[in-house]
Parts: C-alpha cells; structure tokens; sequence
C-alpha cells in the first residue's frame, strides 16, 4: 500500500490508530468550552455530529455522590461512581453536538446541579476517531 493510501485511509486493511491526550492551558478569564471548542475546529473535526461527553463530578461523599447519581439518571444518563482518595468520583456520558452556547448553558446547569450536593462539576473530555483517537479534558 502506498504512503498517500495510508494517509488517507484508503485501505482495505487493518488500519492503526493512535491516541494522543490533549491537555490545553487556557488563558486566565478566557472560556474553557469555547477555546476547546476552537481548537477542535482548527484541528479540522467535523463539529456537526455528535461526540461522546464524558462528564466528571468531585463529590466530597459516598453520599453526595449517589445523590447526583440519581439525578443524573433521571436525566437519562448512567453513571458510574468511584472512589480515590477520599473523593467520590461520579462519571456520566452524554451524547452532544459540540456547540459554544450547549456547552455553557450545561456547564453551568451541572455545576449548579454539583454543588447542590457539596461538590463541583470539574469538567468534561471526549473522544473520537475522526482523523486520530483524541481525547481532551477540560477541567477547572
């Protein structure tokens, strides 16, 4: 098979794929969403379908953390609760279609929905297949 058909994906064979993990620096004061969402942009993903959300929640107990739980699932998402070092972590994915306003409109409804079991909603990260395996965290 020639270079070109491999870059392009042309083949009829097992074709490898990596994984790279994106960590950004967003500047102070500057919206995470929108500059992750930029960056996709720019990498060339096609932002139009859908991508797998994977939410993350810190909660500071056992307790807090099976109650956004239940929330969560009466949203129609499956969380997944474990715990490290003390700190509960609550893990949900949701299908979405990346847009500016989505992702600030439900980053704060999930922010909101965390602390009101004294914790934080502490980000969101994907991954896709689109051209490599990308997976980025956007945190706090």
């Amino acid at each position: 098979m020639s270079f070109l058909s491999k870059l392009l994906g042309k083949s009829t064979g097992p074709m490898k794929v990596t994984q790279a993990n994106v960590r950004t620096a967003i500047a102070n004061g500057e919206d995470p969403d929108q500059a992750i969402i930029k960056q996709l942009r720019n990498a060339g993903l096609d932002l139009s379908s859908p991508f797998h959300i994977h939410h993350i929640f810190s909660m500071p107990s056992s307790d807090a953390a099976n109650q956004i739980g239940e929330q969560l699932k009466s949203r129609g998402l499956s969380p997944e609760t474990s715990e490290e070092s003390g700190h509960w972590k609550v893990a949900a994915v949701e299908d979405m279609i990346l847009e500016e306003c989505s992702m600030k409109a439900m980053r704060e409804e999930y922010s909101k929905l965390a602390g009101n079991f004294g914790g934080k909603y502490a980000g969101w990260e994907l991954k896709t297949t689109q051209k490599r395996t990308t997976t980025m965290r956007i945190g706090e």
